[in-house]
């Protein structure tokens, strides 16, 4: 995450916000903190942290009503996904803060405005209908210009080339009565720039995946709330979060006994002992382990007693070919659990479901680490880009063995990216790889697909469908490798 610069902190908010776990340094006057959620890229979202924590309840309740204005969406390729917000405010905004807020969302979360693009409007100078569509030529006055402009010459000004790699033509464009207001994920029109005195606000958020498109509008709502907006309307509604988290799976992870209602009210999570409520701003809580990370966090981790862990080792230390290979490839080794939700997996793999299971999410047995390795690249969907994971582990397809799973996210993979593993493992165990290309297999695009034996090792490697990404909320391209039966001594 991005440094964000915040106003009026005292010194206790200064080592409150240490303590919980976000970096904070003064230097020259200025406090700058490192957050590591997108709700708190802002002065705002630090300041709301803060209040929430000492209250023990957040500063609003956050509730959205349906779009008021005529709204008409065509099919737009490029570009897709769009949703509209307007903020009514008692009081013009900090124009500072917000417009630091949104281009830290559009550096971080954004992914540089490739995965979401936010447009913020004097909705005082918009005449609705609005309608987003496609075009291939157009003039208006860009923001932060004195003179109309056409789309060829946006294109060669700085933001064109800073951005003009994400669309192509027809190029997206967001229009009212008067004309266009907004050129994503480029630049807005000058017409309907914020100033000091604004104080009706239009948001558009569009992008490439539907799920991060909405978050973000979610987001800034609940920033406009807190800002002091006295109604909102979009097309995404603010719905709170229900997470099931059982109190017993929290107290067996982080072994703390305490009372977890009123450790997490210091988030503004209320809490039953089964079911969590969690705000809408805090689009970074999945599953019941972030809310047991939340209840760590607010406890202390200093707080929490540490235990020494018992190492034991051979005398004489083993070298493993198949992890120093992937090491020396530069994959990054994960470790997943061989036991998995059965409802969950079923869906994109064969499982073996247990007799007698403890719990409902470790209630069968997988059959293969695809699933796995991508479970972890969701959870690590922001990380930089090449990102590089491989797991050695067991599986249960018939029988038991180990398998060596590797994953490479990135925004483009070519084919000799992956077929390069397939030689350097041969390679490293002195026999020939065999390579047959195109064949069905489960999770993946077919015609990707590489397979074949190397020596005694059967593989298989290929690009992960379009529509299992979709499902598993993974907007960038995927490839999975997996070889069968492997050895380790």
């Amino acid at each position: 995450m991005a440094n964000v610069i915040v106003k009026d902190l005292n010194d206790e908010d200064y080592d409150l916000l240490n303590n919980l776990g976000f970096p904070s340094n003064r230097k020259e006057g200025i406090v700058e903190v490192t957050p590591n959620r997108p709700d708190m890229l802002s002065n705002l979202g630090i300041h709301r942290t803060l209040y929430t924590y000492r209250n023990r309840k957040t500063p609003s309740i956050y509730y959205s009503s349906e779009l008021s204005i005529k709204f008409i969406v065509n099919n737009v390729k490029i570009r897709p996904y769009i949703e509209l917000g307007i903020a009514y405010l008692k009081k013009p905004l900090d124009i500072e803060d917000v417009i630091q807020f949104q281009e830290k969302l559009h550096d971080t979360y954004g992914r540089k405005r490739k995965k979401i693009a936010i447009g913020l409007h004097d909705f005082s100078k918009i005449v609705p209908p609005i309608e987003y569509k496609e075009v291939y030529q157009e003039k208006f006055i860009p923001l932060d210009s004195n003179r109309e402009m056409n789309i060829d010459e946006i294109l060669a000004s700085d933001k064109g080339k800073q951005y003009g790699n994400l669309v192509s033509s027809p190029y997206p464009m967001l229009y009212d009565s008067l004309g266009v207001i907004s050129f994503p994920p480029i630049i807005n029109s000058e017409r309907t720039r914020l100033k000091d005195d604004t104080n009706t606000i239009l948001i558009d958020v569009t992008g490439i995946n539907k799920y991060y498109v909405q978050e973000t509008m979610r987001l800034l709502l609940c920033y406009m709330i807190d800002a002091g907006a006295y109604r909102v309307e979009s097309t995404v509604s603010l719905d709170y979060k229900k997470i099931e988290a059982p109190i017993e799976k929290i107290r067996n992870l982080i072994g703390i006994e305490e009372d977890y209602a009123t450790l997490l009210s210091m988030s503004g999570i209320d809490y039953n002992g089964i079911q969590a409520v969690i705000p809408p701003y805090r689009i970074d809580s999945m599953d019941w382990t972030d809310v047991a990370e939340e209840i760590a966090i607010n406890y202390g981790y200093n707080n929490i007693a540490r235990e020494s862990i018992k190492i034991y080792q051979d005398t004489i230390i083993k070298e493993d070919k198949y992890r120093d290979i992937m090491n020396r490839l530069g994959f990054n080794e994960v470790y997943s659990s061989f036991l998995v939700n059965a409802n969950d997996a079923s869906q994109y793999m064969k499982v073996e479901r247990l007799m007698n299971a403890l719990s409902e999410d470790s209630n069968a047995i997988r059959s293969s680490l695809e699933y796995s390795l991508l479970k972890i690249a969701y959870k690590n969907r922001t990380a930089p880009l090449p990102y590089k994971i491989y797991e050695i582990g067991r599986v249960y397809d018939n029988y038991e063995y180990d398998q060596l799973g590797f994953l490479i996210m990135d925004n483009e993979i070519k084919v000799e990216d992956y077929l390069g593993i397939i030689k350097a493992i041969a390679d490293e165990l002195g026999v020939q790889a065999i390579v047959n290309h195109n064949k069905d297999i489960p999770m993946f695009n077919s015609s990707t697909v590489f397979y074949g034996n190397i020596g005694q090792i059967e593989y298989y490697i290929g690009a992960v469908a379009y529509d299992i990404l979709k499902k598993m909320k993974l907007d960038k391209p995927i490839v999975i490798g997996i070889f069968k039966n492997i050895e380790i001594k």
